[in-house]
């Protein structure tokens, strides 16, 4: 069984800690997000698009606890946060067996490991939790996103051509899936 805290290495004599965030980490998620934001172009909602109140983080947050419905995994390194995973799943009976997969990795901790790390301890989790499936959504022109998913054992499923409208420009995302189980069809 994973038991969090974990510490990874990322660098003498850094380590990057990754936890489980709960209500009391609320803020600290919302300045998270406003900041991967403003670093990326690659994320579905740019600068200032997400409203989301301390409240509702909040009691999202205890929400995902209370009923069992995932969890969002926080990387600190020197206790400032760089990175947030979340794996949420849906309310409906038909579709509990599965997850959406989402990671943000502050710019300046890209490829330091960080998001393969998080992403490892996020699956082993899922497959923990009894989850069957993970799935997510990544802009097609986001390589290196791609390539981490794919080394985390995340496979190609689809296309959605001009999913994304960014600056006037449409862009497509690629769709992924995990299998966690061994029954997958």
């Amino acid at each position: 069984m994973t038991r969090l805290p974990l510490r990874f290495p990322v660098g003498e004599p850094r380590f990057l800690t990754v936890a489980e965030a709960g209500p009391a980490d609320a803020a600290s998620l919302l300045d998270h997000a406003r900041q991967v934001a403003r670093e990326s172009d690659f994320l579905n909602a740019g600068p200032g698009e997400r409203s989301l109140a301390l409240e509702a983080q909040v009691a999202f947050l205890r929400r995902l606890r209370t009923n069992h419905t995932g969890f969002v995994l926080k990387g600190t390194i020197d206790g400032r946060l760089v990175a947030v995973l979340s794996v949420v799943r849906p309310s409906q009976l038909r579709l509990r067996h599965r997850a959406d997969f989402g990671l943000t990795v502050r710019a300046a901790h890209w490829g330091q490991g960080i998001g393969r790390r998080m992403g490892e301890t996020a699956i082993a989790l899922a497959a923990e939790q009894g989850l069957r499936k993970l799935n997510l959504r990544v802009r097609a022109d986001n390589r290196r996103a791609i390539q981490l998913y794919q080394a985390l054992g995340f496979s190609r499923e689809g296309l959605s051509p001009r999913a994304l409208c960014v600056r006037g420009r449409f862009l497509a995302e690629v769709m992924m899936g995990l299998c966690l189980d061994q029954q997958a069809s």
